[in-house]
Parts: structure tokens; C-alpha cells; sequence
């Protein structure tokens, strides 16, 4: 995939550090994922491989593992992890299409593809215990496309302790 491979958790020496899991490269994971046939586990890959490719300035190919993602988590059956990886894609397709692209139209396609994205996960959401936090997320993310009155909407639907 052509990223370099960096260990956060290792010392000078390349090593993993003390009482620290060695990092696993999200190619190594999607490879594993794959072979195990664990859609969760795969989408949740991409979207490590995508944000790398993006913070790496590799636009294409952190769209790509985007898409990669959204289609493995293209599941009947919703649970926390699903919810919280489907925000977590829909966080990244916003920064892509926020990012500089040649392409003004694919941008708003972006923009559309993670607005409808927000409404399903918080259609979703309805059959989920412990949806609060996934409630926030999408806030956050309709804030992020200058959407407040339904971010406000949204926030409202989570309990004040």
C-alpha cells in the first residue's frame, strides 16, 4: 500500500515499549480481517487506513479504503461497534470532501454521501442500548457540515444526567 509502517508505541530502538501492545499496521489488519471473514473488523481496518492515507495527503486511496469500509459495514444487524465505525467513516468522508479536491462536484457528493450517512446511523440508533455517545458523534458531524439546528435536534435526544 506503499505507507510507511510507524509504531507509536515503540521506543528508538523500533521495539515495542514495556507493558505496550506492538501497533498493527491497518494493512496487516484488513489482510487478517479478510482472511478471518470478520466484516466489522475489516471496515474498522479501512477506516485506520484511510485516516492514514489522509493525514499522508493520499486522497484516493483514503477514499477508496473509505468505501472499502462502508461496504463491509453494509450489515442488517446494528451494535455499538457498527454505530461507532459508521461515524467514525462518516468523520472521513466529511474530511475528504473538505479536503482540496480537483473535483468540486465530487466534494458535494462527499458532503451528501455523509449527510445521509448521519441520518442512518441515527435511524440506527433507535434499536441500540447505550446510543449516547454515537448521538454526540453525529452531532459533531452535522455541526461539521453547518448543520446546527439538526446537530441541536440531535443532542437534544441525549439524557442530561
Amino acid at each position: 500500500m506503499g505507507h510507511a509502517e510507524s509504531t507509536p508505541n515503540a521506543g528508538m530502538s523500533g521495539q515495542p515499549l514495556a507493558g505496550l501492545p506492538a501497533f498493527e499496521p491497518p494493512w496487516r489488519r484488513l489482510e487478517r480481517a479478510a482472511r478471518e471473514g470478520n466484516p466489522l473488523a475489516y471496515a474498522a481496518a479501512s477506516a485506520s487506513a484511510g485516516r492514514i492515507c489522509l493525514a499522508d495527503g493520499d486522497l484516493d486511496e483514503a477514499l477508496w479504503h473509505v468505501r472499502r469500509g462502508w461496504l463491509f459495514l453494509d450489515l442488517p444487524v446494528s451494535c455499538e461497534h457498527s454505530l461507532a465505525l459508521r461515524c467514525e467513516l462518516a468523520a472521513l468522508t466529511l474530511a475528504l470532501s473538505n479536503q482540496s479536491m480537483a473535483d468540486d462536484a465530487q466534494a458535494r457528493r462527499l458532503r451528501d454521501d455523509t449527510r445521509d450517512a448521519v441520518f442512518d446511523i441515527l435511524r440506527r440508533c433507535n434499536a441500540v442500548q447505550g446510543r449516547h455517545a454515537t448521538l454526540l458523534q453525529v452531532a459533531d458531524i452535522l455541526d461539521a457540515l453547518g448543520d446546527r439546528s439538526d446537530a441541536d435536534t440531535v443532542r437534544r435526544q441525549v439524557p442530561q444526567n
